[in-house]
């Protein structure tokens, strides 16, 4: 009698998990994004208040870590959806807030949802509404050094801020007018060259150091400057962090502080955060020039050949 032999059987097969960024680069004192950052994090991500009737609704994220956006849309239904709560992801529940329904930043319009580089996005315009802008619920003292992470991009040229970021008094993160990226403390300086671009998504990565203070946009190279050094509270969103009433004209997807020097890690958070968001090419100079030149758009045509090169 022939032998009898299992063929792809195994007795036990471990379930796939899915890492975040907040898993592997931990101890952010907010962190606030429309896909999920940590596996510990069992809230939602946005509160968003329908413009039919005013009823609020809380939006979690589907299986993936995305936004729900079906659920978004089956509750906002054919109007609008502005969000008056985005909550911290960090476990310190440093929920950002607005009560007032003219300064709350929209992420539905006329039944769509409003995105930047084809995913969800906060919207808000200093020109006409919603101009929109957030405090945190985070109360305690913070020192240098302190390392930010923005995801978003402006929404119009000319004097128009792109984005507010910072805490109150001291440690901002913003772009003003022409094509300045500043950030500063007692102290401010600024990284130029990168013009307005309107609806550019970008990375901007902040550390707050003193004399060491450094800037960059999308993991290029650093403009180091003195910020001075600074201590500050109450956490703000999308307007000044001296006086709240200017708002932005942005939009925003992610925000996460460390009150930390993270330059170690930036590299890593930059590319974690680039390879869901797809912001800035990580292909060979070579590998790019070919692809651009046959107009390749096919991303897995785009990896085989960046690998063979």
């Amino acid at each position: 009698m022939p032998t009898q032999v299992k063929v792809g059987w195994r007795s036990f097969v471990s379930p796939v998990t899915t890492s975040y960024l907040l898993d592997t680069y931990n101890g952010a004192t907010a962190a606030y994004s429309l896909r999920k950052l940590r596996t510990a994090y069992t809230g939602s991500a946005i509160r968003v208040r329908r413009s039919s009737d005013n009823t609020e609704l809380n939006i979690g994220f589907d299986n993936n870590g995305n936004l729900d956006t079906t659920s978004l849309l089956a509750f906002v239904g054919a109007g609008n959806g502005f969000v008056t709560t985005w909550y911290d992801q960090s476990g310190n529940g440093s929920n950002l807030t607005q009560p007032t329904a003219a300064e709350q930043m929209r992420i539905v319009g006329g039944g769509a949802i409003d995105t930047l580089n084809g995913k969800p996005a906060l919207t808000s315009n200093y020109d006409y509404a919603p101009k929109g802008w957030y405090k945190s619920t985070y109360t305690s003292s913070i020192s240098s050094p302190v390392t930010m992470f923005n995801v978003g991009s402006n929404v119009q040229s000319g004097g128009a801020t792109f984005l507010w970021s910072g805490f109150n008094s001291e440690m901002y993160l913003y772009s003003y007018w022409t094509d300045w990226f500043r950030i500063g403390g007692s102290a401010e300086f600024a990284l130029q060259g990168y013009l307005q671009n309107i609806n550019t998504q970008r990375i901007i990565n902040a550390i707050y150091n003193g004399a060491s203070s450094k800037i960059r946009i999308n993991n290029g190279t650093y403009t180091t400057g003195n910020t001075g050094t600074a201590t500050a509270t109450g956490l703000t969103l999308g307007s000044t962090s001296i006086s709240l009433g200017f708002a932005a004209a942005a939009r925003y997807q992610e925000h996460i502080v460390y009150p930390s020097n993270q330059e170690t890690n930036a590299t890593n958070i930059n590319a974690n955060i680039n390879s869901y968001y797809s912001i800035y090419s990580t292909l060979d100079t070579d590998a790019q020039a070919f692809i651009t030149a046959a107009s390749i758009t096919n991303s897995t045509q785009q990896s085989a050949i960046n690998t063979l090169v």
